[in-house]
Formats: structure tokens, C-alpha cells, sequence
């Protein structure tokens, strides 16, 4: 028979592995929960980190906003200003080829008085009728009284906030703070877009 194996030699003495640090016990008179002061610490550790970056964040996008929203109130005059033009040209077009006097004569033509108010303009706000249209429902200045369908170059109406100009063929020349201003000059008991 064969031999028996020799028997291994003994292992060292096992030396305890350091305990790993746990989590602070609950105390049972929570009732399982965590403590108030625990979820304080966590909040106050939000706001301390989080509130700043929201700050800066926010400092950064509100010009941005603030652009917008001016851009955004210029088309809408433009707009406004355009369908004005295609209202007093299809009241020149039914009256001798004359434009209008004011823009109460158009109340026909313009499909709500809300069209008369420049949308950043905040000293005139927006007539709900025609019954209860006033100056301060008014925010362009109507320069066409007596102007004829042969005056393409003439000014019917500036706005005042933006400085867009409406001409007596139913285009709008923007006005942009950057440019050098639309030159216009009165003549012949008018005013005329150049020199």
C-alpha cells in the first residue's frame, strides 16, 4: 500500500481584518426614520452648493431672455406695420387711389384695433373694439393723409419705440439701433424715405 500523504504544515494565525466603517445606526426611537437634523444637514448642503451655480446661471440667461423678447416685440411690430400698409392701400384702392386721412377711416380694412399698438410700447395698450379705440389705443404716428398710390417713396406711419417705417407701397423699412438711421426727409407737406 501506498503511503499516505504527508500532512500539510499549519497555517499562520489569522490576523482580524479592520472592521469596516458602517453607517451610523438609527436610533429605534426614530421609529426606523432618519433624524430631522440629518435631512436639514442634507438640505442646507444643497442650498450651500446648488444655489450659487443657479445664481450664476441664471445672471447669464436673463439678458439673453431680455433680447429675445425685444426681438420678438420688434417682428410682431413689423407685423403689425405690414398688415396697417395692406389695409390703407385696399382703402386707397376703393377711394380714388387717396390713403386715408386717419387710421379710424380703415376700421374696415383692419381686422382689430389691437393692430394700432406697438407691442413695446408701454404707454398705450391695445383697444378690445372698435367702439373704445382712443389715442392711448393709438402707438403709430400716421404721417399718410393725402397720400396717392403714385407716392411709393412716402411715409404713412412711424413707430415711435422702434422707429420701423411703413411706406405708401405697403413695405416696412426696420430701424436697428446699429445701423446709421433711416434717412427721411419732409418735403411738400410730407415725408419721404432718402434725401
Amino acid at each position: 500500500m501506498d503511503p499516505l500523504p504527508p500532512t500539510p504544515p499549519p497555517l499562520p494565525p489569522q490576523i482580524p481584518s479592520p472592521a469596516l466603517p458602517t453607517a451610523p445606526a438609527i436610533p429605534a426611537s426614530t421609529g426606523g426614520r432618519m433624524p430631522g437634523y440629518v435631512i436639514a444637514l442634507i438640505i442646507g448642503a444643497f442650498c450651500v452648493l446648488a444655489l450659487p451655480v443657479l445664481a450664476i446661471l441664471a445672471g447669464m440667461l436673463l439678458p439673453a431672455l431680455a433680447k429675445a423678447k425685444e426681438k420678438a416685440q420688434s417682428i410682431k411690430c413689423i407685423n403689425n406695420l405690414k398688415n396697417l400698409g395692406l389695409a390703407t392701400r385696399i382703402y386707397s384702392t376703393d377711394n380714388e387711389n387717396v390713403f386715408p386721412g386717419n387710421w379710424l377711416q380703415v376700421t374696415n380694412e383692419i381686422t382689430v384695433p389691437a393692430l394700432l399698438c406697438c407691442p413695446a410700447d408701454r404707454d398705450h395698450h391695445p383697444a378690445l373694439d372698435w367702439n373704445s379705440v382712443r389715442d392711448v389705443n393709438i402707438s403709430y404716428t400716421y404721417l399718410g393723409k393725402g397720400i396717392t398710390n403714385g407716392e411709393p417713396t412716402r411715409v404713412v406711419a412711424i413707430c415711435p419705440v422702434h422707429g420701423h417705417l411703413l411706406m405708401a407701397d405697403g413695405s416696412v423699412q426696420q430701424q436697428f439701433p446699429r445701423r446709421p438711421p433711416i434717412p427721411v426727409t419732409r418735403r411738400d407737406g410730407g415725408t419721404w424715405l432718402g434725401r
